[in-house]
């Protein structure tokens, strides 16, 4: 492989020995500097990320510089190989976004290690952390608590990421996650659930709703299933998060026989009702996300009926009720899928967020009831 590699505009990676990493960087930077008088280094957070993707090495810088353009900082990728002999090669780059009338540019090192190799590298990783700042692990896939490298990796880290949205099969590597009872734990799809968690909100907002809305009876989540019927992470996460904000307690779940499930709660009160995970196929949507939520609610009829749906060639969540127990309305909110480098970026600034613990305990309890 050439000692040089483009990789689009601004981004260039530089093969260098182990041994002067940290010269490289220092040279790119003055180099940086002395090319643009408005640029400005980023020293917030160093990112660690670990992945066994098999591409060449120029295609995951930028997959990743693409995932980290929001929040500059220190990026450092450990691509692990497999089934190869020793080895361990280290290219260094920096790049740039405009901050105003400035650049903020980072900083990019990739390791490409396999053999007995790759559980050693922490050494070399953690020496390049840029001091007083916080760190964060963002491993691809799910953890392994017992993986050398892991384990010597998370106690330097403020939080371990995940993204359970690249899970297979979801629903099983979820309830895996959670089992891991890692501390500090957050994961990008979070962040994607923002504005179903706000729209659904919303309803509480409702006056003629507050009522009804303490006893409700059924709620249906339908998401996008692609190809063979499977399961979302998102929308697990989601009904987790539901069922711990409303003090429900799982009293049985039944699996679809092909996806889906069957959740029946009960309240202290002694108030009884399900959620139903329904999957859809056939939608112009990707895979995963939550199309719709139905909800049937009140102690005795006429029951109220809301329902959000998601509109996605006008950017909306739609909220209407047209039952005859409530005055119909129809509220269009503002919905923007949030990309990878986004839900980075928000999991970031915000750190870790006990409400996800919660949730994806809730969901890892769906899962595992009938595992």
């Amino acid at each position: 492989m050439d000692d040089h590699a483009g990789q689009g505009p601004g981004v260039t990676l530089k093969k260098v020995g182990i041994g002067a990493l940290r010269q490289e960087l220092h040279a790119l930077w003055n180099a940086e500097a002395i090319a643009n008088k408005m640029a400005l280094r980023a020293r917030t957070h160093n990112l660690v990320i670990y992945t066994e993707d098999e591409s060449p090495v120029e295609a995951i810088a930028q997959r990743i510089v693409d995932a980290i353009i929001e929040r500059p900082g220190r990026a450092i990728v450990i691509r692990a190989l497999p089934d190869a002999g020793d080895s361990l090669d280290a290219w260094v780059t920096t790049y740039r976004r405009p901050w105003g009338r400035r650049l903020m540019c980072g900083e990019l090192i990739v390791f490409s290690v396999s053999g007995s190799l790759r559980d050693e590298v922490h050494g070399e990783v953690l020496s390049l952390f840029a001091p007083d700042i916080p760190a964060y692990l963002w491993w691809e896939g799910v953890p392994d608590p017992g993986d050398h490298l892991f384990t010597h990796l998370t106690p330097e880290s403020d939080l371990v990421l995940v993204d359970s949205n690249t899970f297979e099969p979801p629903a099983v590597s979820l309830h895996q996650l959670g089992a891991l009872g890692l501390p500090r734990l957050g994961d990008l799809n979070w962040a994607r659930l923002t504005p179903w968690c706000r729209a659904l909100a919303e309803l509480w907002d409702v006056p003629e709703l507050v009522g009804p809305l303490k006893a409700i009876r059924s709620l249906d989540v339908h998401y996008v299933a692609e190809g063979d019927f499977r399961n979302s992470a998102r929308t697990l996460l989601f009904v987790g998060w539901l069922i711990d904000r409303l003090g429900w307690e799982v009293t049985g779940v039944q699996a679809g026989p092909t996806g889906g499930y069957t959740i029946r709660w009960e309240k202290e009160t002694g108030w009884r009702g399900k959620v139903e995970l329904v999957e859809s196929v056939g939608e112009r949507l990707p895979s995963g996300e939550i199309r719709q939520v139905l909800i049937q609610a009140g102690e005795e009829p006429p029951y109220v009926m809301p329902q959000l749906e998601l509109a996605p060639e006008s950017r909306n969540i739609v909220i209407t009720h047209d039952n005859a127990a409530v005055q119909p309305f129809r509220l269009n909110l503002d919905y923007q899928a949030v990309s990878l480098a986004r839900a980075l970026a928000t999991e970031i600034d915000l750190g870790y967020d006990p409400l996800y613990s919660r949730a994806l305990s809730r969901a890892a309890e769906i899962v595992g009831a009938v595992s």
